[in-house]
């Protein structure tokens, strides 16, 4: 029988239940129970409910009550799915442990490891009534996880190991940058964290564009980067059914992020597939890092460079490069437009003429282009594809905008 609590065991759980019922909002208590008990849903959504409150939302349907999170993002200063990331679930003696640890070592200073074990005891456990005691090894475990992690460090003082808390950097000069870096960046939560060590709070930026939802991935980005910062390849495991997961061994060279939607992915090779390929991370159930440094990284992430250079978005298709040519008109007083095309042109060469610019691209996936290509509607003059369909189906596109709109729109 599953039990509620507020904590969280396992960040897996807690991300598919977010984009399921509270991101995407159309799965009801019906549906889930499918593949899970309505107990385990009920739960799930209080623990949620209890993070995110006021965030939360309900509309009934045909199918049954639809539950979902709306936020606009202009309101708030700090992401508030940041709090999921700050509940997970301990034992008493985790607690007892930490604190105890902790305490000692701000008290008594660096410390060996029996030293550490006797000032535990006398100065915090002999306290308590019917107190636990804990063993040597214990400790020993519980000082290594936090060396691991850096709040504490260990070092060899005439022969003998002791252990001390690591020193805590002024971060007063960089609170500012911190709360830029939480409110926009990726892995924002990092920030957020040392933000709430400090006991400081963004009152600075907000942003009218800030997908909440990329937040959920943050662990998963985390061991991307880990792996591409080794040169190691990684196991996604994506779940195609409750019963069935689907797994790929890929090796990974970039995450990329899409402005318009927030989306994330991962680019690299596939090693099922033998192909180039581009991964979205919101369909992840799982990364985990293997153990070896690939050998052949470096020579198959030259190849993936030079077919980024022919890639508008994230599109790695196995197919040759089209040749597409687009002139966009510009008048006197408008060289604003010469700029912003050399800020958001991301791949192919730009001719600038008097009042024409010319855009010159050896392209994979034309279509990836299209939607900056509309923003200049009114402004092309001209358009040359080696695969005409491209064309054909840019102009049928806005004749039937025409009709949609009934109104009459300068191509």
């Amino acid at each position: 029988m599953s039990e509620y609590s507020e904590l969280v065991k396992n960040y897996n759980k807690i991300r598919e239940y977010l984009r399921d019922f509270y991101i995407y909002g159309f799965r009801s208590r019906d549906s889930f129970s499918k593949k899970a008990s309505g107990r385990s849903y009920d739960n799930e959504r209080r623990r949620i409910e209890s993070y995110l409150g006021e965030l939360v939302y309900s509309r009934s349907e045909n199918d049954g009550k639809k539950i979902f999170i709306t936020a606009d993002a202009s309101r708030f200063f700090e992401n508030p799915l940041y709090k999921t990331f700050k509940s997970k679930s301990f034992t008493k003696n985790d607690v007892t442990l930490h604190f105890a640890v902790l305490y000692v070592l701000e008290k008594y200073g660096a410390s060996t490891l029996a030293e550490i074990d006797g000032y535990v005891f006398k100065d915090v456990l002999s306290y308590f009534d019917n107190s636990i005691v804990f063993d040597v090894a214990t400790i020993r475990n519980k000082l290594k996880e936090y060396e691991k992690d850096g709040i504490v460090k260990s070092e060899k003082i005439k022969g003998k190991t002791v252990f001390s808390l690591q020193k805590r950097e002024d971060l007063s000069s960089l609170y500012t940058a911190l709360s830029f870096y939480t409110s926009v960046f990726p892995l924002g939560v990092i920030g957020n964290f040392i933000m709430d060590k400090n006991a400081v709070q963004n009152t600075i930026f907000t942003n009218k564009h800030t997908y909440f939802a990329s937040t959920l991935d943050s662990e998963i980005i985390i061991k991307i980067l880990c792996a591409i910062s080794n040169k190691k390849a990684v196991k996604l495991t994506a779940k195609e059914s409750a019963r069935k997961k689907n797994e790929d061994v890929f090796i990974p060279f970039k995450v990329a992020i899409t402005v318009q939607s927030g989306r994330n992915y991962v680019l690299g090779f596939s090693m099922n597939t033998k192909k180039y390929s581009s991964v979205r991370l919101d369909g992840l159930e799982d990364v985990t890092v293997l153990d070896d440094t690939y050998a052949d990284y470096d020579d198959i992430k030259s190849f993936y460079e030079q077919k980024m250079n022919n890639v508008w978005g994230i599109s790695l298709q196995n197919a040759p490069s089209k040749y597409l040519e687009v002139h966009i008109s510009y008048e006197k007083g408008e060289e604003y437009i010469i700029e912003r095309i050399k800020r958001e042109k991301r791949i192919g060469e730009l001719e600038i003429g008097e009042k024409i610019c010319k855009l010159h691209f050896d392209i994979v996936d034309v279509a990836e282009i299209v939607p900056w290509l509309r923003t200049f509607i009114g402004r092309i003059e001209y358009m040359k594809c080696s695969d005409k369909k491209f064309v054909r189906k840019f102009y049928n596109d806005i004749e039937e905008m025409k009709k949609l709109y009934g109104e009459e729109i300068d191509i």
